[in-house]
């Protein structure tokens, strides 16, 4: 091992201290279920357990172009009008895209990531999954 690279202002060392800290604190990562995600140019995969709002979804572009596309989400606890937030994005960015009728519409930059999960939005203190386990 090169103990050079381990410095605090290496982006590869930040990057896979990132992923471990994503892993610790979301138990889909953890403890979900594997499930591939049909894409024509992405590689997407899903993971999930028994309640809806621990649905994590990742999209990476290997390609070095841009790319946007439409996704089918299987997981039917996934309701309509659900606005998917990128995790790896800062805290206070906007969802990047909504699930409609099972599928999502991505914009993924070249050699990307996303790692989606749903978040649900106030309703005056109504939450429709509730009932939702």
């Amino acid at each position: 091992m090169r103990w050079d690279l381990v410095r605090d202002d290496n982006p590869e060392l930040a990057w896979i201290k990132k992923l471990i800290a994503l892993r610790k604190q979301y138990r889909a990562l953890r403890v979900g279920n594997f499930r591939l995600v049909e894409s024509e140019r992405l590689l997407a995969f899903e993971r999930y357990t028994d309640r809806a709002l621990d649905t994590v979804v990742i999209l990476a572009n290997p390609s070095g172009t841009t790319i946007t596309e439409r996704v089918l989400i299987a997981n039917a606890a996934l309701m309509d009008y659900t606005p998917m937030a990128d995790v790896l994005a800062p805290v206070d960015t906007p969802s990047v895209c909504m699930v409609e009728a099972a599928f999502i519409t991505v914009t993924v930059r070249p050699e990307a990531v996303l790692v989606l999960m749903p978040r649900e939005h106030s309703l005056g203190g109504y939450s429709r999954y509730k009932r939702v386990r």
